[in-house]
This record gives structure tokens, sequence and C-alpha cells, in this order.
């Protein structure tokens, strides 16, 4: 998956299909530094698509603080993939922590950390892998993965960013696509209390200006 695109705002705000928003933000962390804006990140992207996009009530999943454990992130995974049809499009939004488990210099494994994540246990993440095997069993035509976290450049193989016409070509064929918030081995910053990470300003002052019908 590409890590940059270089205009969101081509990512359709109209087509057929249902439009679905899968959002999980967690600030509450019993065994993990908290966070201050997670929570507010996820609930202001969802405000947005759903004012200026074409998002209903209706096929928009969120998790926040403690619903948003290991299993709940997964079975909302496994709802998309049985629900989203072909014409469909799909934006997973995901913040709060992530983690870098440096087993060797070759080999360094990537996760999600749920809200009842263990420290020192990557048995209780969801790992990169998971997710991208998740995304694959989507059978949407369009997906977009976001991930404010900490690493989360770890689940996706570099890309060059992608011309306007390129984009306007991908309209018409499946398509995934990735934004994160930060390289492989990089820590990101949450931004101040009561605001957004520094991250999902720049989103969200993209999709509030975007004129594309």
């Amino acid at each position: 998956m590409p890590t940059e695109t270089s205009d969101l705002s081509h990512w359709g705000k109209s087509g057929s299909g249902t439009s679905w928003f899968m959002g999980i933000g967690i600030n509450d962390y019993g065994h993990f530094p908290r966070l201050r804006n997670a929570v507010k990140d996820m609930a202001d992207v969802k405000s947005v698509l759903c004012e200026k996009y074409d998002i209903s009530q209706d096929h928009i999943l969120t998790l926040v603080n403690e619903e948003a454990n290991e299993d709940n992130i997964i079975m909302n995974f496994e709802k998309l993939a049985r629900e989203t049809k072909p014409e469909d499009k799909v934006i997973i939004f995901y913040s709060g922590h992530g983690h870098l488990n440096k087993l060797n210099p070759k080999n360094n494994l990537g996760y999600w950390i749920p809200i009842d994540g263990q420290p020192g246990r990557s048995s209780t993440f969801i790992p990169n892998s998971t997710i991208k095997n998740y995304i694959g069993a989507i059978t949407a035509r369009h997906i977009l993965l976001i991930s404010d976290s900490c690493f989360s450049g770890s689940l996706f193989s570099k890309g060059a960013s992608r011309s306007t016409r390129a984009m306007d070509e991908l309209e018409s064929i499946p398509s995934r696509w990735a934004l994160c918030s930060g390289r492989h081995d990089e820590e990101v910053y949450d931004g101040a209390p009561g605001s957004n990470s520094p991250f999902t300003k720049s989103l969200l002052d993209v999709l509030s200006s975007n004129q594309r019908d």
C-alpha cells in the first residue's frame, strides 16, 4: 500500500455504492501512557465525513476507549468483510498507541495496541499482518486506511505520490490506499490537550476544504 497521496480531496465524494467509516480512538489506556486527543481525532474525522461526504450513520462503526478491545476491533473488521459490496468505499481510521517489535535488523513487526493490550506481551496486540489480511478480505472498490499512531509506517510498503490524473483513473478501478502519521521507526506527537494531533489536523484541513463533487 502507498504511504502517501498527493491530494486526498480526490478520494471520491460521490459515485455508486455505499460509503463506510470504521473509526477507532483510544485515550484511556490502563497499561500504557494516556493519550490526550485520540478520541477527539477520530470523532472530528467522523464528523467531517458525515457533513461533507456521503457517509450515513447506518454505515458507521466506531469504537472508543474501553470499547476498542482486540475482540471488538476484529469483529468490526469482520463486519466490513461480510457486509461491504464490490461497489462500496471504506475509510478506516485508527488513533491510538502503536508498537514496533524490533526482533532483528531485518525483521521488525508492527502492531496496533488495543485498550486491553498488555505491556511486554505482543500476543495481546493486533499485528499489522492481521490488519492487512482483513483489508484483503473486504470486497469494497476503494479502501482508505488511515493510521495515526507511533510506528504506523510499518503497516505499509513505500510508494510514490500519485498525480491528479492517476487519482481520477483510480475512481473507476479497485484501489487500496493508506495514510500514516509517521515512518516505520518513528514516534509521533499527540498534540496539545483538547486539540488534534498534527497529522489529524492536516487531514481535517484537506477534508474540510475539498470542493470536489
